[in-house]
């Protein structure tokens, strides 16, 4: 009759304290954080059966997966979607990605709101910009159609278009004193059209330069 297989060793991970090599036989067979630890209840001596191999194996899954988000999310926000990505790309499986994502959005250190807010602020904050520029930012970033419109139309409700249209194209054609005049409208509504803002909203930008350039 072979003898069975016990936890011989839990040791701690000289560069990530966090977590420890659970050995098996003096083999490591799990790297598991202090939490999974004690919620499996592993202890030196334990007996290591397949039951317990199993729950352990989908812990250090879990563990794994839930370690790199949290590295790059203490370098960036990163919205629901980019997070998966990253955690596909990095061969995690579908399950283990949607616990960590329902965990990480439960703690709020994933919040797609928050995030679309923010790049909006950050956005406007800038330069003047219009609903179109702030719509394809926000969809970049994995956040979902409804939840832009949403915070755009937010965002927009308490902005006048025209007149933050009309201000950039006044501090851009000051630049342009040297050019005539319909190659000075080509570039202002070039500009303004990279800056999201829409066909109506330039043509009232422009005449309103005009306007005010001719006194």
């Amino acid at each position: 009759m072979s003898k069975q297989s016990t936890i011989s060793a839990i040791a701690a991970r000289k560069h990530d304290p966090y977590r420890a090599a659970v050995q098996v036989d003096g083999k490591t067979v799990a790297v598991l954080s202090a939490s999974a630890i004690e919620q499996l209840g592993l202890h030196v001596g334990k007996p290591w059966d397949n039951a317990l191999r199993r729950r352990a194996t989908e812990a250090a899954a879990f563990d794994s997966a839930y370690h790199q988000a949290i590295q790059r999310l203490n370098i960036a926000a990163r919205s629901c979607s980019e997070m998966e990505t990253t955690l596909r790309r990095n061969g995690h499986n579908q399950l283990v990605i949607g616990d960590v994502l329902n965990r990480l959005i439960s703690l709020r250190a994933i919040d797609d709101e928050a995030l679309g807010r923010a790049l909006i602020q950050e956005t406007l904050a800038r330069k003047a910009a219009g609903s179109l520029l702030l719509h394809a930012k926000l969809l970049r970033r994995g956040l979902c159609s409804e939840l832009v419109e949403r915070l755009v139309g937010e965002a927009c409700c308490h902005l006048d278009s025209v007149a933050a249209a009309s201000a950039l194209a006044h501090r851009q054609r000051r630049f342009m004193s040297k050019l005539d005049t319909r190659t000075q409208k080509q570039r202002l509504w070039g500009l303004l059209v990279r800056r999201g803002f829409d066909t109506e909203t330039i043509e009232a930008a422009l005449v309103d330069v005009a306007v005010e350039d001719t006194g």
